[in-house]
C-alpha cells in the first residue's frame, strides 16, 4: 500500500467519524432547541429571538456539515465550516474559564452528555485538530516526486498546530487548583490576626473552602460544594469544627455577612463560615471557588475548584479518610 492509499484510508475514517459526531450532535439538539437557545442567551446575553436564531444556525451547520462529510460532498468546505463552528465554541468556553464561570453546555442535546468545561475545551480541540487533518488530506496533491516533500510539510503543519494549541490552552486544561498558588500563608496570617482557631490546629489535616457567592449561580458548582461539606462533616464530626472553615470573598450585597449567615442557615450548612476581604483573594490570585486540604505544617495536600469531578471527589475523600478515619 503506497502513501496515497494511506492518506485515502485515514481520510475516509476521519470523514465517517467526524460526520457522524456532528450529525448526531445536531440532531440530538433538535428536541431541546429552546434549552440550547437559553444556554446561548446566558453566554452571549442576547435576547430570546436572537438566541433562537443562533441556536438554529448552529444546529443547521452541524447537521449539514456532518451530512456533507458522510456523503463526501465538498469535504474541504464542510471541514472549514465546522472548524469555524468549533472555534466559536472554544472562544466561548475559554472566555468563561477566564471569568471563573462554568457553562452548562447542551452540546449533545437529549443524549445528556455532561462534561466539565475544561473537558469540553479538550474535546473541541481534538475535533478541531481532526478537522484540520481531514482538510489537509482532502486537498488536491501532486503525484510526482514532490509527494515526499508534501508529507514533510503536512507533518510540520500538524506539529505546529498542536504546539500553538498547547501554548494557548494547556494551562486551562491541565490546571487543577482553585488558586494559582498553593501557598496559603496570607490566609493563615489573616486568620491568626483574628485569633481564629483554624491556623493553630495541629490535631490533623484541615479543610479550607475559598468561596465566591456568584459562583453558586452554577448549579453543579453549588451541588458539588454541598456534597463536599457534607462529606467533611461526616468524616470529621462536630468536634472538629475548628479544623474546617468556609471563607467567602466579600464584595457586593451577595456576600454581606448578615445575609450570608442567614443564607447558610436556610441552606443547612454545617461548617463555620467567614467573610474575608477582596484584597486577601487578590493576593492568592483567586480564580474560582474551591476546596483545600491543609496539613498541620501548612502544606497544601489537595486543591481543586468546583464542581469536583468524580475522580477528584474520590481523591478528596481518601485524604480525609486516611487522616480522620484513623482518629475515630
Amino acid at each position: 500500500m503506497n502513501a496515497e492509499s494511506h492518506f485515502q484510508t485515514v481520510g475516509k475514517i476521519l470523514r465517517m467519524a467526524l460526520g457522524g459526531i456532528f450529525l448526531i450532535a445536531g440532531v440530538a439538539k433538535l428536541p431541546e432547541l429552546s434549552a440550547f437557545a437559553r444556554t446561548i442567551s446566558d453566554v452571549t446575553h442576547a435576547d430570546a429571538d436572537v438566541s433562537l436564531i443562533l441556536a438554529v444556525a448552529v444546529v443547521t451547520c452541524e447537521i449539514l456539515g456532518g451530512l456533507a462529510l458522510l456523503l463526501r460532498f465538498m469535504v474541504v468546505q464542510a471541514t472549514v465550516l465546522l472548524s469555524v463552528l468549533v472555534c466559536s465554541f472554544l472562544w466561548i468556553l475559554v472566555s468563561a474559564s477566564f471569568q471563573g464561570k462554568e457553562i452548562q453546555c447542551r452540546c449533545f442535546g437529549i443524549l445528556n452528555i455532561a462534561l466539565a468545561n475544561r473537558y469540553e475545551i479538550l474535546l473541541d480541540l481534538v475535533l478541531f485538530n481532526l478537522l484540520a487533518v481531514l482538510a489537509l488530506i482532502s486537498l488536491p496533491r501532486k503525484k510526482e516526486a514532490g509527494a515526499r516533500g508534501q508529507r514533510w510539510i503536512f507533518g510540520a503543519l500538524v506539529a505546529l498546530l498542536l504546539f500553538l494549541q498547547y501554548s494557548m490552552f494547556g494551562d486551562i486544561i491541565l490546571r487543577r487548583r482553585a488558586v494559582q498558588t498553593s501557598d496559603l500563608g496570607p490566609v493563615i496570617s489573616f486568620l491568626k490576626a483574628l485569633n481564629h482557631p483554624f491556623p493553630t490546629s495541629t490535631e490533623g489535616n484541615r479543610v479550607l473552602f475559598l468561596l465566591h457567592f456568584p459562583d453558586f449561580n452554577c448549579p453543579p458548582c453549588f451541588e458539588s460544594f454541598l456534597k463536599t461539606q457534607d462529606i467533611v462533616w461526616e468524616e470529621m464530626g462536630e468536634g472538629a469544627g475548628h479544623r474546617v472553615l468556609a471563607m467567602f470573598k466579600s464584595g457586593g450585597n451577595s456576600s454581606d455577612p448578615e445575609r450570608l449567615y442567614q443564607w447558610a442557615e436556610r441552606t443547612g450548612l454545617h461548617i463555620p463560615i467567614l467573610v474575608a476581604p477582596d484584597s486577601l483573594f487578590t493576593v492568592l490570585h483567586f480564580e474560582k471557588s474551591g476546596v483545600f486540604i491543609v496539613s498541620p505544617s501548612g502544606t497544601t495536600l489537595f486543591s481543586d475548584f468546583f464542581p469536583l469531578e468524580d475522580r477528584r471527589m474520590n481523591s478528596f475523600v481518601r485524604y480525609l479518610e486516611s487522616d480522620y478515619g484513623s482518629r475515630r
